[in-house]
């Protein structure tokens, strides 16, 4: 068993042989030591703004000081808001660019708590015992490693925070090379969803808010289309369209759609009545949409979609263009939807004379 105050080195075989009595060279790598001791320094600070801007009740409860990252782990009933996160990961960062000198001194356990340095709750301490103190910031009964001065952290990132256990909160960050890895990490990320994009780095955000709109709409629109597509929906609609000379005349009006969309609607329609004339109407974020389709039987009869659309089109406010077998339109006023669609109904009813059942 090792004795209390005795500090032990485990290391393993790699090459040869060891025995008792042989002489070893101890070698630090110096690298990873200032790694761990950024850590380190940076954890104090952490505990002491989390201290300060959550409150009293924010105290350790378990951490990890390792080469390329910290985890510390602390009291507090809720996630950090985004306003927190930063502030904590701010303090840290000024206190860093501050150069606070960094010292430790050695001395007795009642005397290290009349100066206010933090114990951890349930730790077993002896009489003397260890105070590393960030001047003027931070104090703590601490027998780690640690930096001279807090500018030697050179960053400070918060990478994750999350739950740990019931009322318990776990904060992980990077300093140094670990931060600046980290922050290379991101910014090639960015730069490959950029590139996906075909944006600039800095357009990333605004460009997938586009695309997630351009998404939701979609969604709504293959909701809409759905819900006319529906075999009984499609033919009771196809059934109740008035026959005119052999040649069906539907119109309909289905909102949230796009021109895209009120296509795609006039193909199912036509697949369902191959002799037909579609005019479809929609309005969209405060706009008309419109789309006229007439099948080969019609166009044969001299019924043009491009023609129904100029007459119909500026009722609506709008215009558009198109040929014979399609066209399309936009208009901005979607009080007059209705009114547009009897009359593309009645011109085309005329053009091919008295309904037939």
């Amino acid at each position: 068993r090792v004795g209390e105050g005795i500090i032990v080195h485990l290391g393993r075989v790699a090459r040869g042989t060891i025995r008792e009595g042989d002489g070893v060279r101890a070698v630090i790598d110096s690298a990873r030591r200032r790694d761990i001791m950024r850590n380190h320094t940076a954890t104090h600070l952490l505990h002491a703004a989390l201290h300060e801007l959550l409150g009293e009740h924010a105290k350790q409860a378990g951490s990890l000081v390792a080469p390329d990252r910290l985890r510390f782990d602390f009291t507090h009933l809720s996630a950090l808001t985004e306003e927190e996160r930063q502030a904590v990961e701010q303090r840290v960062n000024e206190k860093i660019s501050e150069a606070l000198p960094v010292s430790a001194r050695v001395m007795g356990f009642d005397e290290a708590l009349r100066r206010g340095a933090m114990a951890l709750f349930g730790e077993k301490y002896g009489e003397r015992v260890r105070v590393v103190e960030v001047d003027g910031y931070s104090r703590e009964l601490c027998g780690g490693t640690h930096l001279t001065n807090t500018a030697q952290i050179g960053l400070f990132k918060i990478v994750a925070e999350g739950s740990a256990a019931a009322g318990i909160r776990r904060i992980e960050g990077v300093t140094g090379r670990g931060a600046l890895a980290y922050l290379r990490q991101q910014e090639e990320a960015v730069r490959e969803i950029a590139d996906v994009l075909r944006v600039a780095p800095g357009e990333v955000a605004a460009r997938v808010r586009r695309l997630q709109e351009q998404l939701r709409h979609m969604e709504r629109e293959l909701t809409s289309l759905q819900r006319v597509k529906g075999t009984q929906d499609l033919d009771r609609l196809v059934q109740e369209a008035p026959l005119v000379q052999g040649v069906r005349v539907i119109v309909k009006r289905q909102d949230g759609l796009s021109h895209d969309a009120l296509r795609r609607l006039g193909d199912l329609l036509r697949e369902a009545a191959p002799s037909s004339v579609f005019v479809l109407g929609s309005v969209v974020n405060g706009k008309v949409n419109l789309v006229a389709m007439t099948t080969p039987e019609a166009v044969a009869r001299g019924l043009r979609s491009d023609a129904i659309l100029r007459v119909v089109a500026p009722i609506v406010g709008g215009s558009g263009g198109g040929d014979a077998s399609l066209a399309q339109a936009g208009g901005r006023d979607v009080s007059h939807l209705g009114e547009a669609l009897e009359e593309a109904k009645q011109f085309v009813l005329h053009h091919l004379g008295s309904p037939q059942q």
